[in-house]
């Protein structure tokens, strides 16, 4: 029923409250969620895959760095463009201005499941039931250190395929 005074008025959008005290509130819009990116990266080599290597060895390894690769990504990029534009979301920025940033904190967080994907495609693939099973045997028979084998051409590759 309408008020003698006109039509109603639509709901107003209360602005989000601060986690603590002093912090600006979040904007809209601005944070990707996480299975987004990990999507993105599993239906990405779900495609290109085959045309890699025509069988799916080592499929599990492969959607699983993939899948953490972009998870990685979105949230560094999504964090810069935040800290960079701050308040003002229309403030221009250079796409190519954080990429050795996120480059880098991509082949950081997922160097040990490129390596066992690596492992897991190698001529010696049929020894190991499963992408654990070969992540467990390098752990034990290499060490920790084996994990990040390749880490500094493979962060030359990155950081340029992400610039």
């Amino acid at each position: 029923r309408e008020a003698a005074t006109g039509p109603p008025t639509p709901p107003s959008r209360a602005a989000p409250r601060a986690l603590a005290a002093g912090a600006p509130a979040p904007r809209k819009g601005t944070v990707t969620h996480p299975g987004k990116a990990i999507l993105a990266g599993d239906i990405e080599i779900c495609i290109t895959f085959p045309t890699e290597y025509g069988t799916y060895q080592g499929l599990v390894a492969t959607v699983l760095k993939q899948g953490s690769n972009q998870a990685i990504l979105f949230f560094v990029v999504t964090s810069l463009c935040n800290w960079y534009q701050g308040d003002n979301p229309n403030k221009p920025m250079n796409p190519s201005d954080h990429w050795s940033i996120t480059g880098t904190a991509s082949v950081r967080g997922n160097t040990p499941l490129d390596m066992i994907k690596t492992r897991m495609q190698g001529l010696e693939a049929h020894k190991y039931r499963k992408t654990w099973d070969r992540g467990l045997q390098i752990l034990r028979n290499e060490g920790p250190k084996a994990f990040y084998k390749g880490t500094v051409p493979r962060l030359g590759r990155v950081c340029l395929d992400v610039a």
